[in-house]
């Protein structure tokens, strides 16, 4: 299963070098997961009706290009395995620059 969506970065993405901060590549990832469940029928308001959540248990990150202040971003999220009660979920997050780099 796989998803994604474009987004155009801002300058509270970056730091003082021009360079998209480490936490704002994860703040994408999580974005991207809260609109897959939304898109799948679980917004936030029905989590919180049937009194659950989605809690982030392990996020590990590995840079391979820069992110430049302005330049659009595609983050695609993939499914990678569900635990055989489907309590558990493990994505995969690649961030593109607008030159798929």
């Amino acid at each position: 299963m796989n998803f994604e969506i474009t987004f155009k970065t801002k300058w509270s993405d970056f730091d003082p070098n021009r360079h998209m901060r480490h936490t704002a590549y994860n703040d994408y990832a999580a974005e991207v997961r809260v609109r897959f469940f939304q898109e799948h029928g679980l917004s936030i308001n029905e989590f919180a009706k049937l009194n659950i959540g989605p809690i982030l248990f392990k996020e590990e990150t590995s840079f391979f290009k820069e992110i430049h202040i302005g330049e659009n971003i595609t983050v695609k999220m993939e499914l990678e395995g569900v635990s055989k009660g489907i309590e558990r979920w493990r994505f995969n997050h690649q961030i593109f620059n607008e030159a798929a780099n």
